[in-house]
């Protein structure tokens, strides 16, 4: 199992960190598990995490789930609004949005764009080619331009190779040279 924590996230609990009023949420999208990620998915997930601290669940969930029941879509989106009206302030952090399947693309934006709607803040991360659609489905988007530094990845593949006990000359110097075409990827 793979646990991310970003540095977004970790920001983000430090300064709330007593504020009752702030619920966090995140996500990492994982290619691995590409088609598992649906819209559906990760709005249960999010719920999942909405619900967890809160002293009540919603009577529709429990009577779904009562029933042996999974809520769909349209249910999870009422879920995720509804809670938002009890939590002042939600933040919801999901990396890698682009690690989805292309045919889920479409209705996973439409539910960002219903999440920003209900009052969510979104801080999403994405590769370039995904840009156009956030700015045509969310709202006033913010788009801040982030990129690896050529000397990070060395740094980085240099350790990794000497953690994992390399002794190959060759192999190291033919990640480094694949690292300086990535182009702050």
């Amino acid at each position: 199992m793979l646990i991310f924590r970003s540095i977004a996230v970790d920001h983000l609990e430090r300064r709330f960190r007593a504020d009752a009023n702030v619920k966090i949420l995140h996500l990492y999208l994982d290619y691995k598990s590409q088609q598992t990620q649906t819209a559906l998915n990760i709005g249960l997930k999010l719920l999942t995490q909405l619900l967890s601290g809160l002293n009540d669940i919603p009577e529709e969930l429990e009577s779904l789930y009562s029933r042996g029941v999974r809520p769909d879509l349209t249910v999870c989106k009422r879920l995720l609004t509804s809670l938002a009206h009890k939590v002042p302030k939600i933040f919801a952090v999901l990396d890698a949005i682009d690690e989805c399947r292309d045919s889920h693309q479409s209705e996973i934006l439409g539910l960002l764009k219903h999440l920003q709607q209900s009052g969510y803040r979104l801080l999403i991360s994405s590769r370039p080619h995904l840009l156009q659609n956030l700015r045509d489905q969310l709202k006033d988007p913010e788009i801040m331009d982030i990129y690896a530094d050529e000397s990070d990845l060395e740094n980085y593949i240099k350790t990794r190779l000497h953690e994992n006990g390399n002794k190959d000359q060759t192999l190291e110097r033919k990640c480094l040279e694949l690292a300086g075409t990535v182009h702050g990827m």
